[in-house]
Formats: C-alpha cells, sequence, structure tokens
C-alpha cells in the first residue's frame, strides 16, 4: 500500500518522540479479556458540503485521514509515531486537537473499549467516518474489504461490527509495523487485513481453478537483504495474524494455517491484493505472551490436517509493547529460538 523508504517518508531520520506502548498501558493490556465492550460516539449532524470540509482540511489533516483509512484503527500515540515517520514534526496535544475537530465533522469516528464491568473506558482510539470516506475516494483512494467503511447502522444490522478483541488486534499489527518502521526494518510493501489470493487469469489456465484465500491482519514485504552468512536476493513476504486467548480463537487459527500451506505448496505463489509478488512466505503468529504462544504451538502439533514439520514463526505482546521486532520459533524440545529481523544501513548523511 506504501513504500516508507522514499524521500517523502524518511524513517532514518525518525526520533522516537514517544513513549513505548508498555510506558502506557500495563502488560496483556492488549489481551482477552471476559466482558468488554465496544462503544463508538460520532460527532454532531451538520450540513457542510464536501467541499466546505475539504476548505477546512490542511495537509496534517488529509494525512491524518488517510492513515486512519489504511489503518482501520488508529490510537492517537500510533498516529503520532506515523507522523513523525512521515516528517511531520507535530505535537501529540496537537494530534488530540486535531482528532477532535474530524471527529466533530464525522471525518472519523471514536472507538471506546470499555470494561463491562464497571464501564470504565480502557482505551480510545479512531476509525473512519462518513465524511472522511468520502473525502478518501474523491481523492483517488480505494480501500480493499478488510479495512473498507461500513456505516455504523449497516455493522450493526450485518453484525459486522468489530468486537474488542478485534480491535485490540488491529492496534497490534498496527504497533508490529511501526516497531519495524522505527528499526530501519526495510519494508518495502504493507498491508492492513488484506488477502493472500491467486491472479485469477493465472489460474483459468491451471489446474485448481478454485483457489483459497487467506486473510491476515498485517502482511509485510521486507527487500532483497544480506546476511553473514550469505545474501537472501527475493522479497520476504511476513504474515502476522494476532492471536489472542479468547475461546475460539485456536480453532480459527488452524483454519488460516491449512489454508496457508495451500499457498506455500503451490506452484505459482499468490499475490497479495494484486500486487505482483514473488518470493518466500513465513506465517507469524503473535500471541498474547510466550507461554501463550506455547500453548498455540502445542495446538497445532497435535491439529488435524496441519504438517507437523510447517514451520511457524512466533512473537508476542509484551516484545511488541517494547519496540522490538524479534521473532521466535519453538525446537521439537520446547526451547525457543529468536531471530532479528534485518535492517538496512543508514546512509551516512543521516547517522549521527
Amino acid at each position: 500500500m506504501l513504500n516508507f523508504n522514499t524521500k517523502c517518508n524518511i524513517a532514518h531520520t525518525y526520533m522516537a518522540q514517544s513513549y513505548p506502548l508498555n510506558h502506557i498501558f500495563p502488560e496483556k493490556f492488549f489481551g482477552y479479556a471476559q466482558g468488554e465492550t465496544v462503544e463508538e460516539s460520532a460527532g454532531p449532524k451538520h450540513k457542510m458540503n464536501e467541499k466546505q470540509l475539504s476548505d477546512l482540511y490542511d495537509r496534517t489533516d488529509q494525512d491524518i485521514i488517510k492513515r486512519i483509512a489504511m489503518s482501520k484503527y488508529l490510537l492517537p500515540d500510533q498516529l503520532h509515531q506515523y507522523l513523525w515517520l512521515s516528517g511531520r514534526r507535530i505535537s501529540t496535544g496537537d494530534v488530540c486537537r486535531r482528532l477532535r475537530k474530524l471527529m466533530m465533522t464525522r471525518t472519523i469516528r471514536q472507538v471506546q473499549v470499555t470494561d463491562g464491568e464497571n464501564g470504565l473506558k480502557k482505551l480510545d482510539c479512531y476509525k473512519l467516518d462518513y465524511w472522511g470516506n468520502k473525502y478518501i475516494y474523491s481523492h483517488g483512494m480505494y480501500l480493499h474489504t478488510g479495512v473498507k467503511y461500513l456505516p455504523y447502522k449497516s455493522a450493526v444490522d450485518q453484525d459486522k461490527l468489530d468486537g474488542p478483541v478485534e480491535v485490540k488486534k488491529v492496534l497490534i499489527a498496527n504497533q508490529l509495523l511501526l516497531n519495524m518502521l522505527k528499526n530501519h526494518i526495510d519494508v518495502c510493501r504493507f498491508g492492513f487485513m488484506d488477502t493472500l489470493r491467486p491472479v485469477s487469469e493465472i489460474y483459468d489456465t491451471y489446474e485448481e481453478v478454485t483457489a483459497p484465500m487467506l486473510r491476515t491482519h498485517l502482511n509485510v514485504t521486507i527487500n532483497p537483504f544480506f546476511t553473514g552468512g550469505g545474501s537472501c536476493n527475493t522479497p520476504v513476504l511476513l504474515s502476522y495474524e494476532v492471536v489472542r486467548c479468547n475461546p475460539e480463537a485456536l480453532d480459527h487459527l488452524a483454519n488460516k494455517i491449512k489454508r496457508f500451506e495451500a499457498f506455500e505448496n503451490r506452484e505459482l505463489y499468490p499475490c497479495v491484493n494484486y500486487h505482483p509478488y514473488a518470493g518466500s512466505m513465513h506465517f507469524v503468529i503473535c500471541g498474547e505472551s510466550e507461554a501463550h504462544n506455547r500453548e498455540v504451538y502445542d495446538y497445532l502439533k497435535k491439529a488435524e490436517g496441519i504438517d507437523s514439520d510447517l514451520r511457524i514463526l512466533f512473537t508476542d505482546d509484551l516484545l511488541v509493547q517494547k519496540g522490538d521486532t524479534a521473532l521466535y520459533e519453538f525446537t521439537k524440545e520446547g526451547n525457543a529460538v529468536y531471530y532479528q529481523l534485518p535492517s538496512y544501513t543508514m546512509p551516512e548523511q543521516y547517522a549521527a
């Protein structure tokens, strides 16, 4: 969806202007908790038209609208980090003021996750609202199904309103990408909630016309890189699936891994939302903790229809909230072996 390593998105000049998430939220804050609810708040109705609203938006407001549209849900702190990555030197207070302005014009909508027992607010995030959707489409930005705007009433009627677990999954997926960008991982493409699918024109002449589709919370394509023992000369696709401890999570995950296996074993690799792609693929599970990931690993090894030799990588909320990009896998003996994603060398003119 976007290439961050360009002159317009100067990742290597980024300086962390906000605390890591573990300084803002306690450990396991983004995990599953019984009784949580989601409440959405919209601004008051108004009589301004699209042209009048567009005149209210400056360049920073436009960036905020587009970023929220791409990310589906964003915490104010995450939005602040994205803006700094794109070269906009803005304070957290200014971000909050702009969010309030956009909310009052029904450009974005506030989403609150609350504790079901006492009704206390646990976190605030933002998503696209009616006029924000009109704005991005009028400016040539089209959203795929995974992040597409759906009016609140339609979402309720169709039972497609995201619950607290799904909201938290998307927030963690955004933090995964932010950590990569801040740690100079050479990201050439990313997409939230988009699908792996074959190109129908190719499979029209292929034996298997009906091919599986797979939607994960974050797909990241990393550029070819050099390692100490050699080099990787093809892009690497990391498909991150965020998993919580809710009761139906493991069965749902097993179904996704079976579809991932179907892709990995094909002679022709899929495309990511029809973007040309060829290279190696890795399925990465982001659990709530290393202990939770061990439970997931044990379940998958015993699940029917999944290759016991399939390589699955893991990360967890505790690493993500610290800003770490490390991945790990479990050996047959049950030990965790850690890996670090390769980063590109910072150009001399930006080096300290």
